[in-house]
């Protein structure tokens, strides 16, 4: 019985652990996402920098 406890154990510590990999890999990309959109804004707010004073 103990055996089966710890091997319960470890596969429920495995299953955490993966479900905290994929939690970041989430936020990372997000993040990036995140950053995309600001650099796009600022691009574009540059463009319309560019034409108004054209």
């Amino acid at each position: 019985m103990k055996f089966e406890k710890n091997k319960l154990n470890i596969r429920t510590i495995l299953y955490l652990e993966n479900i905290t990999k994929n939690n970041n890999k989430l936020k990372n990309s997000t993040k990036k996402l995140k950053d995309e959109k600001k650099v796009n804004k600022s691009q574009n707010m540059m463009q319309i920098f560019i034409l108004e004073t054209d």
